[in-house]
């Protein structure tokens, strides 16, 4: 009895730690994407009209 409760309990903390990383990795990734928050929005577009000029450059 508690044997194959221990072995669900260690499935479920593996498969609950995978989602919870997954989530964060997609949050993460959609911020970085989407800008969802108004400084990283600024941060990036700073960073983006800084690297044009540079890209134009190096084309």
């Amino acid at each position: 009895m508690f044997g194959d409760m221990g072995g669900s309990v260690l499935i479920v903390m593996m498969i609950m730690s995978i989602i919870v990383g997954f989530a964060i990795f997609v949050t993460v990734s959609l911020r970085l994407i989407l800008g969802a928050e108004p400084e990283a929005m600024d941060r990036q577009s700073a960073g983006h009209s800084a690297m044009k000029p540079v890209i134009r450059k190096a084309a």
